[in-house]
């Protein structure tokens, strides 16, 4: 019986040893993490921008930025982990250029702004405008995210999302577009947990996103993230460039193992492996 058991405990640790090899227990813990995650914000909406968008007029607005930065570094900076308080966001705002870096990325979550798909929230706009506007005086250039459509959204036919989508998209051009320098397009779309368009679909929302922004914004750059986590990501991202035709300027491949890194170029000069 020790025997037999001492064979299984072999067994089970190289089975384990091959699965942490091949990231596969890695991965499924992200994913779980992730989901996790997406469940508790979508609990805590009251908590959104709308709420705290007349906080903003009573803060101190800074001089215009002189310190030199660096136009080829980018920080991520997720307002909803403050709970959307704009001091804190502006706090993290100078954080940024105390360290030099010349972009901030942030999101501009869909189920805030056009909540059901269809009507705006000039609160939660108000918010992020504000936002914009403080970052973009401080000297920073301004990479927005669009991603995580309401739920009324996600119920729809795929055309019908795809209409949303460019509704969607035609607010945060006309309405933020003034203090926007970059555009991601969806989060991580080859990612089950952040993905709202297969891939065929998730192509035309790039072409058309791209059209609306380059109509009314001629010099902005669109992005597009991609996990390279997810078994796959190799040809999904070249059947989305395929696809998409030039619609992508900066491709960027999220890496959990260490870093996430975003390369700011041509396609063909962005690499991140």
């Amino acid at each position: 019986m020790s025997i037999v058991r001492i064979v299984w405990g072999l067994f089970g640790s190289v089975a384990a040893l091959l699965l942490w090899h091949f990231r596969i227990i890695q991965v499924a813990t992200f994913l779980a993490a992730a989901g996790l995650g997406t469940t508790s914000r979508r609990a805590s909406r009251g908590l959104g921008p709308a709420n705290k968008a007349d906080n903003w007029p009573t803060m101190a607005k800074p001089a215009t930025g002189d310190r030199k930065l660096n136009p080829m570094a980018l920080v991520t900076y997720h307002a909803e982990y403050h709970a959307f308080d704009p001091q804190c966001a502006m706090d993290s705002l100078r954080r940024v250029t105390q360290l030099g870096t010349g972009w901030v990325r942030t999101d501009l979550r869909w189920r805030e702004i056009v909540t059901d798909g269809k009507r705006q929230d000039p609160k939660a706009l108000s918010w992020y405008r504000s936002f914009l506007q403080f970052s973009s005086q401080l000297g920073l250039k301004n990479m927005v995210v669009l991603s995580t459509p309401p739920d009324t959204v996600l119920g729809q036919s795929l055309a019908s999302r795809l209409v949303s989508w460019q509704r969607f998209v035609e607010t945060v051009v006309s309405e933020l577009g003034s203090w926007t320098d970059a555009y991601q397009l969806m989060n991580e779309p080859n990612n089950p947990v952040y993905r709202f368009f297969p891939l065929a679909q998730a192509a035309e929302a790039l072409v058309l996103g791209k059209s609306i922004i380059q109509s009314n914004v001629p010099k902005s750059t669109v992005a597009v993230n991609i996990s390279m986590e997810i078994w796959g990501w190799r040809r999904y991202l070249y059947e989305l460039l395929t696809r998409s035709g030039r619609a992508i300027d900066i491709v960027g491949l999220d890496h959990y193992r260490e870093l996430g890194l975003w390369g700011f170029g041509t396609v063909g000069q962005t690499r991140s492996e």
